[in-house]
């Protein structure tokens, strides 16, 4: 009994994010199983202390306890706890980018819990195998995943595992340029975390709201709301949680044209995730890096990081960020005046968009290969069908891109026309910097200048 209480205390204490008395309530507990000789127990135990491990930031730990705990539950023929077990070390593997072994997990879960009847354990690995396809870009397979965990969770009165699904499913049509739907289904995941005083998936809405404020470019929002992810993930304790929103926060300082505290915080991401074992988003960081030394003109720096991260997403099936580092690259290349790599990059980065559907990264890839001297006629017939699904600042480059390609004086109206927005949508005090110190903005707001004559600016003929 006082083994099942301590255990009872600790996920308690795990719901309130209280980490350290979580994880001294799972070591009483696991020490009482021990004494005890119940192996069923010390599974529970053991795989708990896991999670109170992870919360702690102390994944490696946390790692071991599970797979211990896996082997316990084996032993003893428990189901629910060799799921759990399952489960964790998915999410794990999937944290190091190893998205196979993922898979591999989630799907053991189901299995375990569909042969147990389990319906919240198999709604949890559904939601789990969603999570990791939606990496995958096998976007079809996880929305069925997360549209059945949302209809599980629904049918047994789980409101805190409809708002996690409800949360996912928010950020795929992020990932299909959806942005309107997405920020819908984040409103109601934002709603149910509060109702079920989940601290955690309250931060992850808030962040992911900024997100979408950014594709759309409202960046004095989205500053807003990620700074304010980043303090809900210090106040819960939750270190590694402040990795992706700090990494986001650089994007917006380098749209600005504050370079140093963008690099200041890439950095700072970067060390984060490195310290927890997060591969994925250490990956982000590097792009970001590279981006950021290509904006400074410092070409080396930015080979190097670029080419380190697009091995790093290769190797990890991650293939839309595949395609994005490759568009990064020919960017690059074309700096350098290196105009076979650069189709080279950009044809691999085209079919990898159009197999995935990503037609926001079609759209840059035809843009930047119609300045190279490719099919304009394609790369505007993109544009156009991706204007939807293509975030402001992506559509904002390749509107000029087209105007330097087909010398379409609409395509530059555009560019300036969404240039306008972004500076109206920034914080007064930073505009000047996002108008002069961000090449992209200089160049167009140059080119309108030289092109706009007195009249009211560029018009079709």
């Amino acid at each position: 009994l006082e083994g099942r209480v301590s255990r009872e205390l600790g996920n308690a204490c795990h719901r309130r994010h209280e980490y350290v008395a979580a994880l001294q309530h799972h070591e009483r507990a696991l020490a009482l199983a021990r004494v005890l000789g119940d192996v069923d127990a010390e599974a529970a135990a053991t795989i708990n202390r896991g999670n109170a491990l992870q919360g702690l930031g102390r994944n490696e730990e946390a790692g071991a306890d599970w797979i211990r705990g896996l082997d316990l539950a084996k032993a003893c023929g428990n189901p629910r706890w060799e799921g759990n077990a399952h489960g964790n070390l998915g999410l794990l593997a999937e944290d190091r980018g190893d998205y196979e072994e993922a898979l591999a997990h989630h799907g053991r879960w189901l299995d375990l819990a569909s042969e147990s009847g389990d319906r919240q354990a198999e709604g949890r690995a559904r939601g789990n195998l969603g999570h990791t396809l939606r990496l995958l870009g096998r976007f079809e397979e996880a929305e069925r995943e997360l549209e059945r965990y949302r209809e599980i969770a629904r049918e047994i009165g789980d409101r805190r595992g409809e708002g996690v699904a409800t949360g996912n499913l928010a950020m795929l049509l992020l990932d299909r340029g959806r942005h309107e739907e997405a920020r819908e289904e984040l409103e109601r995941y934002l709603l149910i975390a509060r109702e079920t005083a989940n601290r955690g998936a309250e931060n992850v809405a808030v962040g992911n709201l900024g997100v979408v404020a950014w594709h759309q470019g409202r960046i004095a929002d989205a500053l807003e709301l990620i700074g304010r992810q980043v303090e809900l993930a210090r106040d819960v304790g939750r270190e590694a949680d402040e990795a992706v929103p700090t990494g986001n926060l650089g994007l917006l300082w380098l749209a600005l044209g504050r370079v140093e505290e963008a690099r200041k915080h890439f950095e700072l991401a970067l060390g984060l995730a490195r310290r927890h074992g997060l591969k994925r988003v250490e990956g982000y960081q590097l792009h970001f890096l590279g981006m950021t030394a290509l904006q400074t003109g410092d070409l080396d720096a930015a080979r190097e990081r670029l080419e380190e991260v697009l091995a790093q997403r290769r190797a990890t099936g991650y293939r839309k960020g595949v395609a994005e580092t490759l568009v990064a690259i020919a960017r690059l290349d074309r700096r350098s005046n290196d105009a076979k790599s650069a189709r080279s990059r950009l044809e691999e980065a085209l079919a990898i968009s159009e197999e995935l559907g990503q037609s926001g990264i079609e759209a840059a890839a035809r843009a930047h290969l119609a300045v190279l001297g490719g099919d304009a006629g394609a790369a505007v017939r993109a544009h156009r069908e991706s204007a939807a699904e293509t975030g402001h600042c992506e559509r904002m480059e390749s509107a000029f891109l087209l105007w330097q390609a087909t010398g379409d004086p609409d395509h530059l109206t555009e560019a300036r026309t969404m240039l306008g927005s972004l500076t109206e949508h920034a914080p007064e005090e930073h505009r000047a910097s996002l108008r002069e110190d961000v090449p992209l903005h200089r160049e167009i707001r140059e080119a309108w200048a030289e092109h706009a004559g007195s009249g009211d600016g560029p018009t079709s003929s």
